[in-house]
């Protein structure tokens, strides 16, 4: 008698299992151990010396930045499975942020290895304004605050000049 046991896990950790045979008069058992194969990512943000864990979908917030202006957080991407895993695309989906450094993609990243990817905030408008990035296939949300210098307008008639007022 030949057959075959298959083991398809869906986490890394390893899973006990036991095969039971009943022969007739006779029944044996065997214990079964097996441990997936799994690239498995964490995240970080980093801001100067601080670090914060970071999960997919999570938003990312930038600090209030004048229009003109940039400001930079930095997401590191780290394995922690058990086999290599390839980060097939880094991007940003939006406006008012690009991506100022990254890896070369596709990225293959050993069991321990970590990236980083800087996000840059350069608002044009004043306001909220938001974006996604994209690491492999997570999305987390990016928010911030584009802050603007209120413009104010004068016109002059006889070498006096009085504020124009908004309408």
């Amino acid at each position: 008698l030949q057959f075959t046991v298959l083991y398809t896990p869906k986490q890394v950790d390893p899973l006990p299992g036991t095969l039971a045979i009943e022969l007739v008069g006779r029944a044996v058992s065997f214990n079964l151990t097996g441990s997936g194969l799994l690239a498995a990512y964490a995240y970080e943000v980093v801001r100067g010396s601080a670090t914060s864990a970071l999960a997919p979908g999570q938003p990312i917030a930038f600090p209030d930045t004048n229009t003109g202006e940039t400001s930079n957080v930095t997401v590191r991407v780290r394995n922690t499975g058990n086999t290599p895993g390839t980060v097939s695309n880094i991007g940003v989906i939006g406006t008012g942020y690009q991506i100022v450094d990254s890896p070369i993609v596709p990225l293959i990243l050993k069991p321990g290895d970590s990236a980083a990817v800087v996000v840059a905030f350069n608002p044009t408008l004043s306001g909220s304004i938001t974006a996604k990035l994209r690491i492999g296939a997570d999305l987390f949300d990016l928010s911030g605050t584009g802050l603007a210098t209120a413009v104010k307008y004068y016109f002059a008639t006889a070498g006096v000049s009085s504020e124009v007022q908004n309408n």
